[in-house]
């Protein structure tokens, strides 16, 4: 009866640390894309393309995040369950091997192409653009922050872990004159897996944010304000997923860490309780990791509660200009078409 408390309380306050950052990274993220761009002067085939185009990009993000959440139910369970071999290596291995087959099945693909019909002059781009040109800075110092900490922490493991009774690393080992005492430790064993898994990850974003830069951008001024716009909410989609992951990895690696270091024994010999050398980083660990397994899980949420975008489409003329539906263009009348996509998701 104990042990059903602890895992129900266990899962309030994992429900709590969720809530809260994607409560206020949704604020955000709305607020960013409360005033998408006004494109001037399209014809009515443009404007159905952009218009199709902008929903499959926010499609692709629900299908991906939604995914990745089913997915990760598994984890949740088994974080409850680490004295399980098995769920050792789905809770240290799952979110990034995942998340990177969802990241190379729907979003390695540019979030629209189209080309137009200038002179040469116009449709030649000369921008240089990079997987870091659409996005702000910020996403990704973010995600390279996280992976760096995941990295150093596995490193600092594996270095304080000694080999068990099978030669495996995973034990930390504390030897005061006759007495010593060991519990388990996340050392190489599971260190190097985990950064090949990462490693694979950073490939599989950096592969999907170089198709979504590599493209040519559209050629009018119009379309490649909605162009430039599309491109930024489909690498916010990759930063967020794989930020996610490595948080969500790095949050667990704390709260192995944290446990291992809270390990304290008596020396019968002399009376003296003696600790861990990192005893003093056990409560600060655990409760970081509680609190980025949170914000881990609320950037893999945060595509799949995007909103479908409000595109506006204008072509001023003169002064007989009237308002036109978009099923409805006309030629040499023009005014300001609102196109609501459609509320349905549809699979890319």
């Amino acid at each position: 009866m104990l042990g059903f408390w602890y895992t129900y309380i266990g899962y309030i306050n994992l429900a709590t640390t969720i809530l809260v950052p994607l409560g206020v990274l949704l604020h955000y993220m709305r607020k960013a894309d409360r005033h998408p761009p006004v494109a001037r002067g399209l014809s009515a085939d443009a404007a159905a393309f952009w218009q199709l185009s902008a929903r499959r990009v926010v499609a692709r993000g629900r299908w991906a995040s939604g995914c990745a959440l089913t997915l990760a139910l598994p984890f949740i369970y088994m974080q409850n369950a680490l004295y399980i071999e098995e769920s050792k290596w789905i809770t240290y291995l799952g979110p990034l091997v995942v998340v990177t087959a969802i990241i190379i099945v729907f979003l390695c693909r540019p979030a629209a192409h189209r080309v137009g019909n200038g002179d040469l002059a116009r449709q030649v781009d000369l921008n240089q653009r990079t997987v870091w040109s659409f996005g702000r800075r910020w996403w990704f110092v973010g995600t390279l922050s996280a992976a760096a900490m995941l990295v150093l922490s596995l490193v600092a493991a594996g270095l304080a872990s000694s080999p068990d009774e099978n030669g495996d690393f995973t034990q930390l080992s504390v030897d005061v004159g006759s007495a010593s005492a060991a519990t388990e430790l996340i050392g190489w064993y599971y260190g190097v897996p985990i950064m090949v898994a990462a490693t694979a990850l950073a490939l599989a974003a950096l592969g999907a944010l170089w198709l979504n830069a590599r493209t040519p951008l559209a050629v009018t001024a119009g379309e490649r304000a909605i162009d430039v716009w599309l491109r930024n909410r489909s690498t916010r989609a990759v930063v967020a997923l794989s930020g996610g992951a490595l948080i969500l990895t790095l949050a667990y690696v704390w709260s192995q860490i944290g446990g291992a270091a809270s390990l304290g024994f008596e020396d019968g010999a002399t009376g003296i309780k003696v600790g861990t050398p990192i005893a003093a980083l056990s409560v600060p660990l655990i409760v970081s990791g509680q609190l980025l397994k949170g914000l881990g899980y609320a950037l893999i949420a945060l595509p799949f509660l995007t909103r479908s975008p409000r595109l506006t489409f204008a072509a001023p003329v003169g002064p007989r200009a009237e308002t036109l539906p978009a099923e409805e263009p006309s030629n040499g009348a023009a005014g300001v078409t609102h196109v609501d996509s459609v509320a349905s998701v549809e699979r890319p």
